[in-house]
C-alpha cells in the first residue's frame, strides 16, 4: 500500500509539473506576441504578405519610394541660380525611415556650377509619405542669358532600421536668365 500511496503522490506531482510547464509555454508565446507586436505593430500580426493570405515571414526592408518631383521657386540672376525641389517620398516598411543627407551636382548648360551637400532631419513613419523640400542656391561666376537648360543629380540616404539606403536622382527644367 505505501508503494500504491507513493506512486499516487508521484503522478500528481508529474501532472502538476505538466500543468505549469504548460503555463510557461502560453506565458512564453504571449510575451513572444507582445514583442512582435511592439516592434512591427499590429500589421505584422494581423495582415498576410502574400496573395494567399499565408504569411511567409518575411521582413525585408525595401527603400523608400519616390512618389512625385516638383521644380519651384526658380530665380535666376546674372549671379546666381535658387530653387527648390520637392520630393513626396512614400515608406512601404514596417519600420520608420529617415532622411539623412542629400548630395547634389547643378549643371548649367552641360557644364557643372555647384556641389554640395544637405543635411536631413524629416522622418517618415511606417506606411506614409512625407514631402522633403531641397532649397538649392548656386553662385555663378559665368554670365547666362535668356532660357538655359538646368540639370540637378544626386543621391538621397535614406536609414531604415540598422540599414541605410540611396535614391539617386535626375531632374531638368530651364530656367530664365536676364538678356542683357
Amino acid at each position: 500500500m505505501p508503494d500504491e500511496e507513493a506512486d499516487s503522490v508521484r503522478e500528481k506531482i508529474v501532472d502538476r509539473q505538466k500543468q505549469v510547464m504548460e503555463h510557461k509555454s502560453m506565458a512564453g508565446l504571449l510575451l513572444a506576441t507582445a514583442v512582435v507586436l511592439a516592434t512591427f505593430g499590429t500589421a505584422a500580426m494581423l495582415m498576410p504578405d502574400n496573395p494567399t493570405g499565408s504569411f511567409s515571414g518575411d521582413f525585408r526592408i525595401q527603400n523608400v519610394q519616390i512618389e512625385d518631383v516638383n521644380i519651384r521657386g526658380v530665380e535666376a540672376s546674372e549671379t546666381g541660380l535658387t530653387f527648390v525641389q520637392d520630393y513626396e517620398i512614400s515608406n512601404p516598411n514596417l519600420l520608420r525611415a529617415e532622411f539623412k543627407a542629400a548630395s547634389y551636382r547643378v549643371n548649367v548648360e552641360g557644364e557643372s556650377v555647384d556641389t554640395g551637400h544637405i543635411n536631413g532631419e524629416t522622418v517618415i513613419d511606417t506606411g506614409q509619405s512625407e514631402m522633403i523640400a531641397l532649397l538649392h542656391e548656386t553662385a555663378l561666376s559665368e554670365r547666362y542669358r535668356g532660357t538655359t537648360p538646368v540639370t540637378v543629380e544626386g543621391k538621397m540616404v535614406f536609414q531604415i532600421g540598422d540599414t541605410e539606403f540611396e535614391r539617386y536622382y535626375r531632374n531638368s527644367f530651364e530656367a530664365e536668365f536676364p538678356v542683357r
